[in-house]
């Protein structure tokens, strides 16, 4: 029964109004909540606010919702919060219903084809996993690292044999859950971060111990293990 679908690409484009509401969206969503900072906080933090949201759709993802702890910043940590969201939500829009482009490359158009018909192969025999995968997109973009912004996100979840809907909805709920954390997390420790910014022998005795933990960590990982495997 499931197997009648070999006829539909893996990475089918989507309707053409589809790709220009997802443009249509994200610039949309990025005005409105520009315009908002500059009706609230003036026009210099709005500058500041575009310019950390581009740093937020260029890479930085949530990062720079730290960015609300030094003194030059006019944003608080929720602003910011807002910002990387909007970034992060606007720009899967986009990826998602562009990432099907990538069946044009020669060599790895069929390989990602082959991936994706698994996946979703996978997810028909086992549709209570459909869920997981869903949540597990989810959780993937909320981890605040690099690779795991709508980029990674939208691939993971394609690639998973989710819709471009499911995967959208599992991008945007791990961002809105994540930057809220990321933000509350910033406001409640601003104190200690602002004592460890004017003492920076406390910021480096903390991340050579950091380092000196992950090292340590990775030996009792890997002892034992032959080196073969």
């Amino acid at each position: 029964m499931t197997e009648s679908t070999p006829a539909v690409p893996p990475l089918a484009p989507p309707p053409r109004a589809e790709r220009i509401a997802a443009w249509v969206g994200a610039v949309f969503l990025a005005g409105t909540y520009l315009a908002g900072v500059a009706f609230l906080q003036g026009s210099d933090a709005a500058l500041q606010a575009a310019t950390f949201l581009g740093l937020s759709a260029a890479g930085a993802g949530k990062l720079v919702i730290f960015a609300a702890l030094h003194p030059g910043c006019d944003l608080s940590a929720w602003a910011l919060a807002t910002g990387a969201s909007v970034a992060e939500i606007g720009l899967s829009a986009v990826l998602v219903t562009h990432l099907d482009l990538l069946r044009r490359v020669p060599r790895l158009g069929p390989r990602l084809d082959a991936v994706r018909a698994r996946g979703a192969a996978f997810l028909a025999r086992h549709r209570g996993v459909r869920k997981l995968a869903g949540i597990g997109v989810g959780l993937y973009t909320a981890l605040p690292f690099s690779g795991t912004g709508p980029l990674g996100s939208s691939f993971f979840g394609l690639m998973a044999g989710l819709t471009r809907r499911a995967t959208w909805l599992g991008i945007a709920s791990g961002s809105l859950a994540s930057s809220a954390v990321m933000a509350w997390g910033a406001e409640a420790l601003r104190d200690r971060l602002e004592t460890l910014l004017r003492h920076p022998a406390l910021t480096v005795a903390g991340v050579a111990l950091t380092l000196g933990l992950l090292s340590w960590i990775g030996r009792e990982m890997f002892r034992g293990i032959p080196n073969g495997e």
